[in-house]
């Protein structure tokens, strides 16, 4: 994890020269904690997803790393769609004007694959070395066989560095609400 300073640029590439966290991958972390929320978002008509429907500008948002809302902070990210190995980060808004900024590495990409019935866009990424958690994350959206476009974040993390070790309760709650703002930025995505 980077601290910036207010007119400090985050800088992806000092993360991008970083390897994943071999602790990362869900079978490999030890108990960690599992967070899964999951909103309906819209209803579009049963079968494809429609062209600029609900699913297909979600897709683009999850797709694009585009998911929290300005409350938590901003992505970047060295293209979009993201691709499997690309280092994607946060610049998570902290205290006042001090910023935070950690990445992690997307491990998996799946664009409208079958999917109960529906269909699924998303990705997996896996934290790297100094990131404040060590875990896995998913990012998807979905589309059922009866047209309900719903967006999906799942977690299995651990805090990783001593200073989150300590807060462990407080980055608890910072995790659950990011996933709340993500959900609600992209509600409201879907309205403007």
């Amino acid at each position: 994890m980077i601290l910036l300073w207010p007119g400090q640029r985050p800088d992806l590439r000092s993360w991008a020269a970083k390897d994943v966290d071999p602790r990362a991958a869900k079978w490999v972390l030890s108990e960690p904690f599992h967070d899964s929320l999951e909103v309906t978002m819209a209803t579009e008509g049963p079968g494809l997803p429609e062209t600029d429907g609900p699913f297909d500008r979600l897709e683009a948002k999850v797709l694009a790393y585009q998911i929290f809302g300005s409350d938590i902070g901003s992505p970047v990210v060295v293209r979009t769609p993201v691709e499997v190995g690309d280092t994607i980060g946060l610049v998570y808004r902290f205290l006042g004007p001090l910023r935070m900024f950690f990445a992690s590495r997307v491990v998996d990409v799946f664009v409208r694959e079958p999917s109960e019935g529906g269909v699924r866009s998303g990705f997996v990424y896996r934290t790297l070395r100094g990131h404040p958690e060590v875990g896995e994350e998913i990012f998807e959206v979905r589309k059922s066989a009866s047209g309900v476009v719903t967006f999906r974040i799942e977690a299995w993390s651990r805090p990783n560095l001593w200073y989150v070790k300590i807060f462990t309760k407080w980055a608890r709650w910072i995790q659950k609400r990011a996933a709340q703002s993500a959900a609600r930025a992209l509600r409201e995505s879907l309205v403007h």
